[in-house]
């Protein structure tokens, strides 16, 4: 090999180095970590016969040093471990790295699992509650689209009771 050949061959894979740093710095120098979502809110709004209708507000906190567009979220809302409601909203909200935003989500929960929950919470002094589900990410080809979250923490029953 002579040295023309080996500078030539050396340059090649120099420009071909850099330009893929340059077109996949993404990639490279950033990191997408996982959103977390927790209750802002829930308010009661329409009770019929069968269910009961909620509207729930969920923070999602994207940590992230990109945007992410979320076009869509499941989940399920469980009080002292026991189902209490599931609601799904198609949305197409952007949140900016290092920023939040408040997404509203429409629970519904049966007659049956609104009782046995409420009737509990007259007994206890504190109520466990649970956030779970998955969020659908406008993504690439190369990152997961769906991401999972799980949320959960008590509630002082008796300064719930105060607040009607």
């Amino acid at each position: 090999m002579t040295g023309a050949s080996f500078l030539h061959r050396g340059g090649l894979l120099f420009i071909l180095t850099v330009l893929s740093m340059a077109l996949g710095c993404v990639g490279v120098f950033h990191s997408l970590r996982s959103a977390t979502v927790t209750i802002s809110d829930l308010r009661v709004v329409e009770v019929r016969p069968f269910e009961t209708e909620l509207l729930v507000h969920l923070r999602i906190i994207n940590p992230s040093e990109l945007p992410c567009t979320v076009e869509g979220i499941a989940c399920t809302l469980s009080l002292n471990d026991r189902k209490f409601g599931t609601g799904v909203a198609k949305i197409t909200q952007t949140i900016p790295a290092y920023d939040t935003a408040l997404v509203p989500v429409v629970v519904y929960s049966s007659m049956i699992d609104l009782m046995r929950g409420f009737l509990k919470l007259r007994e206890q002094d504190q109520c466990s509650y649970k956030i779970e589900g998955s969020l659908r990410i406008a993504a690439g080809d190369s990152l997961p689209s769906h991401i999972a979250f799980v949320n959960e923490g008590t509630l002082d029953v008796k300064r719930l009771k105060g607040i009607q």
